[in-house]
Parts: structure tokens; C-alpha cells; sequence
């Protein structure tokens, strides 16, 4: 199981992973799913999957857990944004100000930076978080590695990528 929109290096890592162990044994069959992470753990639990790569912000009794890398997320407004052509130093009260996209799950890394915020889409993934925020009526976080490309092309705007950007640990569970 994936939690989905790992960057392009680490699903290169991925595949080179599952391309070694196959080699290792050709009897095993592989069965793919993308899902968020509460559904993954679930799927462990239920044992309909045997490992799970995402973001789990607790412990489920019975699973181990490693961490296998950090994903640097960004809070991003898309084109039609008001933000958008703001200056170059946006304030917490100007992110305040605005609607938001949230995910529907925890993300404590994140809790405390920001304070109170005006949250009227929820998301599962990034792909629903991304169309909200390419739409100019949302700001939300997303993964650099996926906000870059709509960057590159003026369809993005990342919003103090340093100062209110933040790590989320990926574990392997």
C-alpha cells in the first residue's frame, strides 16, 4: 500500500527495491494500492496488505513502523489566488485571511504555525488538495516535489517556503 504522490527519487528507490526482490523470488505476486494512511493501517490490520509506505501520525498496535524518508511540504495558492501576485513576504495574518484546503487526516507537524484558519475544503490526497488549489479559492500545503512542476509553469505560488514550510516523516509500516 501507498499513500500516493511519493516524489519521482523515491519511487525510483521503490522500484529498484521491488526489482531486487524479484529477482530474489519469482513466486511472489504484487497487488498495488494507493489509499490514505488511516485506510492503510486498516488494510494491515485486516491483513489485506502486507506493508504500507505513508504518513502515520500514530502507532496501531501489532505494527512496526520505520521511517524511510521526510517530504518537505509547502503552502501553495494557485493563479487566481489574491495571494498569488501578493509581495514577497506574506504574513500569518494574510494566511489566516483565506480559505483553506485541509487534509482529512492529522498532521501534527504542522499544528501549532500557524494558529486558527478558515478551512473550507477537506482532501484525502494530494491530487483532490492540488485541483483546490489550482482552482484560486484555496491555499494548502502539498509536497514540493509535486507543487514544483505547476510552479514552473505560473500555475502555483509557493507562500514563504521557508518559514512556513515544514518535514513530515514517511515510515514503512
Amino acid at each position: 500500500g501507498l499513500i500516493g504522490q511519493a516524489s519521482h527519487v523515491e519511487n525510483a528507490r521503490l522500484a529498484e527495491a521491488i526489482g531486487t526482490f524479484r529477482k530474489r523470488d519469482q513466486a511472489v505476486r504484487f497487488a498495488m494500492h494507493v489509499a490514505p494512511p488511516q485506510e492503510l493501517e486498516e488494510s494491515l490490520v485486516n491483513q489485506q496488505l502486507d506493508i504500507a509506505i505513508g504518513y502515520f501520525w500514530h502507532r496501531v498496535a501489532g505494527l512496526s513502523y520505520r521511517r524511510l524518508f521526510s517530504e518537505r511540504q509547502v503552502i501553495c495558492c494557485g493563479r487566481g489566488h489574491p495571494l498569488f501576485h501578493a509581495g514577497p513576504h506574506v504574513t500569518f495574518d494574510d494566511l489566516r485571511a483565506h480559505d483553506w484546503i485541509w487534509r482529512s487526516y492529522p498532521v501534527p507537524e504542522e499544528l501549532a504555525s500557524i494558529g486558527e484558519r478558515r478551512v473550507t475544503a477537506i482532501a484525502d490526497n494530494i491530487d483532490a488538495a492540488t485541483v483546490l488549489i489550482l482552482s484560486g479559492s484555496h491555499i494548502g500545503y502539498l509536497p514540493t516535489h509535486h507543487a514544483e512542476p505547476f510552479e514552473q509553469r505560473g500555475l502555483i505560488r509557493v507562500l514563504g517556503r521557508t518559514a512556513f514550510g515544514f518535514d513530515v516523516p514517511l515510515h514503512l509500516a
